[in-house]
């Protein structure tokens, strides 16, 4: 069993003091565990979150705060919380709308082989409102992919099922790929690295021991953060092929010949789509549409 162990949170304008207290309950219970939780602050401009991550850092002699004066992105800020960490084993968490949900989350990852070099834990949705379930673009999303969300289903496709909010990683690995700072703008960062530990022969263990997602972002916010992610993703479409089952779907189109057609259906109804997404009643059918036309019609 592991005895020592970084913690790393990454955070942008996202309170992570709860999250931060039940990581070091956990941690100070397990008897001989050797560890710290750093917080990594990427240029937050909310001055009370700030503020409040400040303060959550200062809480406990175990934790630990850097900080970026300007916002460098999520692969950026990742790498600069592994090189701040003091121990082998490397566990990233995000930040934002993320919560434990099992008592023994620490000691799972703990009790993973040490010749495992990278195992995900995956994440769940909390339990929302009546209101929420219909009316959440993001919580429509994620609970129409929670089929993707077990280790089984992620296993049959660990490269590309594999995300950062939630994995455990030895350093001395983790070096060898680090997260590519050439990705700024929102998005497919943990896809880059999936398919870096792949190139490389890293196999990724996938377990199930989720973090919770707690919060959900206004429609208007997350359809922007899938616009941004289109974005990333066009700009690293030659490097992202097969690890990415948009872009298989845009090779599909394109094969059949009905690209264009799709791409001038997204042109002239796109104002009527953005409504809609971004309105009480968000269909997930346009949101997949939505995502097409606009990725090919860059």
């Amino acid at each position: 069993m592991k005895r020592e162990l970084s913690i790393l949170i990454p955070v942008f304008n996202d309170r992570c003091g709860r999250l931060a207290r039940q990581l070091d309950e956990q941690a100070a219970a397990i008897e001989g565990l050797k560890y710290e939780i750093v917080i990594g602050d990427d240029g937050s401009t909310d001055r009370n979150v700030v503020d409040d991550n400040r303060r959550a850092a200062a809480e406990g002699l175990n934790r630990r705060l850097i900080t970026n004066q300007d916002n460098r992105g999520r692969a950026a800020i990742r790498n600069a919380l592994a090189d701040a960490a003091k121990y082998q084993w490397l566990l990233f968490i995000d930040g934002g709308h993320m919560q434990l949900c099992d008592a023994g989350f620490l000691q799972n990852y703990l009790a993973c082989d040490d010749s495992w070099p990278v195992v995900y834990g995956g994440y769940q949705l909390s339990k929302p409102s009546n209101e929420l379930k219909t009316s959440n673009l993001r919580y429509k999303y994620e609970r129409q992919s929670k089929q993707n969300m077990s280790a089984e289903m992620r296993s049959s496709a660990p490269a590309m099922d594999f995300q950062t909010n939630n994995f455990l990683i030895n350093k001395d690995v983790f070096r060898t790929v680090r997260f590519d700072e050439r990705f700024v703008r929102y998005g497919y960062e943990d896809v880059f690295m999936g398919k870096s530990l792949s190139e490389r022969g890293i196999q990724i263990y996938h377990i199930d021991n989720p973090v919770e997602r707690c919060g959900y972002e206004a429609n208007a916010v997350f359809l922007q953060k899938t616009i941004d992610s289109l974005l990333t993703l066009k700009e690293f479409e030659a490097e992202l092929a097969g690890y990415s089952r948009l872009l298989n779907n845009v090779r599909l189109c394109r094969k059949l010949k009905i690209d264009n057609r799709l791409r001038s259906l997204y042109l002239k109804r796109k104002a009527r789509w953005t409504a809609n997404l971004e309105g009480p009643n968000p269909s997930l059918t346009i949101f997949k549409l939505f995502k097409l036309g606009y990725f090919l019609s860059l």
